[in-house]
């Protein structure tokens, strides 16, 4: 009786155990399917917001070049070229658009998009041409024409792009918060599995507890880090510099940031397409990490912009660091499926000290106008920001020593 009642006992917690090990296995699988979908559809919607953004600068350069012929309607390019540049700013834009359109579920947005097309092809591109031909013909006429008929025309384009990235925004946001209620819910089942199985057996507790460390730890990371880069993605590199501007303020060290930003990478995309463009992101990531300290933070802000904290660095150590960061990236081409890329980087130096303490906004705020000088000065260059006004911002010379 106790001989089977034993065997009895073995066998059932013999089969309680493959019950518990086969379920701690299909958890896995099912939460590892919520995070790898998560994250995909998550690059795609970011991917579709992209190229609205695109496309709204391809629909300005279109109506640039329409006001340009206006402003200097020079009788010794012929119509036909007038208008190719005309044209190829259209293309690049219904290019944007239609990729944008095809990869969007949400039904308001494929309403609005379609609607941008439709007014796109039917009223601007029209237009556009008609605006360029009357300016060879009759410049006045032209201009009333431009007045009249063009301007209302792009306001209302430029009304629907923009309603266009809102809801691309509102679902990547809505979606994100599902995402991230679906894992808290995925998580909190994991644990009342992971405690179940612990009552079953300690071989069974040990084995779903590694699955779930496991799945909170991919997790985590999938939170904190770029996707296609592996730095800091937006949100965690800001919540690094506020904790870093707290730790600033109590000990009174200094601290420097860096903005970034990738000269021409829309024509880069343009030329090469995308892949090629993730290609050259990785790459300057990775050229940029190595110019660093240990302890310094190098995050994506979003796009081709990069933010970089320096904790206890002053300027001129900031701005060396930068000028490392620059001549990484500009010394040597990118190696690409489409062969070899030069690039380079415009880069905003800001720095909060005793003297001068920043708060986030003003340290953001100094970077980003330091960076947007060296764009207007002929990019790949550092600039370093004046602390003594908010106002003020000031170039370094060639060897990037501040004034």
């Amino acid at each position: 009786m106790d001989k089977r009642f034993s065997t009895l006992i073995v066998s059932g917690f013999s089969v309680l155990l493959v019950l518990g090990l086969g379920m701690s296995f299909f958890l896995h699988q099912k939460l590892q399917e919520r995070v790898d979908a998560a994250a995909a559809e998550t690059l795609l919607l970011d991917q579709t917001r992209v190229r609205l953004r695109d496309a709204q600068v391809d629909f300005l350069v279109m109506a640039q070049q329409v006001a340009d012929v206006l402003i200097d309607p020079d009788p010794g390019i012929a119509f036909g070229e007038k208008n190719s540049r005309r044209q190829h700013a259209f293309d690049n834009a219904m290019l944007d658009t239609s990729a944008a359109l095809a990869a969007t579920q949400n039904t308001e947005l494929k309403k609005t998009l379609e609607k941008l097309i439709e007014h796109a092809r039917e009223i601007m591109h029209p237009l556009g041409e008609k605006i360029i031909f009357l300016a060879i013909t009759d410049l006045d006429a032209s201009k009333i024409f431009y007045w009249r008929g063009f301007i209302p025309a792009q306001a209302e384009n430029m009304a629907l792009i923009d309603d266009a990235i809102r809801l691309s925004s509102d679902e990547l946001r809505s979606f994100s918060e599902k995402a991230n209620q679906a894992t808290v819910e995925a998580q909190f089942i994991a644990r009342v599995v992971f405690f179940l199985f612990a009552c079953l057996g300690f071989a069974i507790a040990i084995f779903a507890g590694r699955a779930l460390i496991h799945l909170e730890q991919e997790l985590r990371l999938k939170a904190t880090y770029d996707s296609l880069t592996g730095l800091f993605n937006r949100g965690t590199i800001i919540e690094i510099l506020r904790k870093a501007i707290a730790r600033h303020e109590r000990k009174a060290n200094p601290l420097s940031i860096i903005l970034a930003d990738l000269d021409h990478f829309k024509q880069t995309n343009d030329t090469y397409g995308h892949p090629v463009g993730d290609q050259v992101l990785r790459e300057v990531a990775e050229r940029g990490k190595q110019a660093l300290r240990p302890y310094d933070s190098f995050g994506r802000y979003g796009g081709e912009e990069f933010v970089i904290v320096l904790p206890d660095c002053g300027a001129a150590g900031a701005v060396a660091i930068a000028e490392r960061v620059r001549s990484a990236i500009a010394d040597r081409p990118i190696a690409t499926a489409s062969g070899a890329i030069s690039t380079s980087l415009s880069l905003g130096v800001a720095v909060s000290d005793g003297k001068n303490p920043l708060d986030f906004v003003n340290l953001i705020q100094l970077a980003d106008g330091a960076m947007y000088k060296a764009k207007e000065k002929g990019r790949n260059r550092v600039v370093c920001a004046d602390t003594s006004s908010l106002k003020h911002a000031f170039s370094t010379p060639a060897n990037s020593v501040p004034e």
